[in-house]
């Protein structure tokens, strides 16, 4: 065991995982790993990134969005 309680973590995600549908399942797989990506740049560099530039201008926002988002 690497992590503690990462033996009881894997069988409590197995078990949710096989109680899923198919299309969810499917979803999982083929869909979110995109659509994630999107939705995080929309909420983060759109909304984000003008709520930090109202209060710090654009070059600070920029800054401090890119240092934040490598993080």
């Amino acid at each position: 065991m690497l992590i503690y309680g990462f033996e009881s973590y894997g069988k409590t995600w197995e078990e949710i995982v096989s109680s899923l549908p198919l299309f969810s399942k499917i979803y999982m797989i083929a869909i979110a790993p995109f659509t994630a990506g999107i939705f995080e740049e929309i909420i983060w560099r759109g909304y984000g990134l003008t709520k930090i530039e109202e209060s710090l201008g654009s070059r600070r926002a920029i800054i401090l969005q890119a240092v934040t988002f490598g993080l």
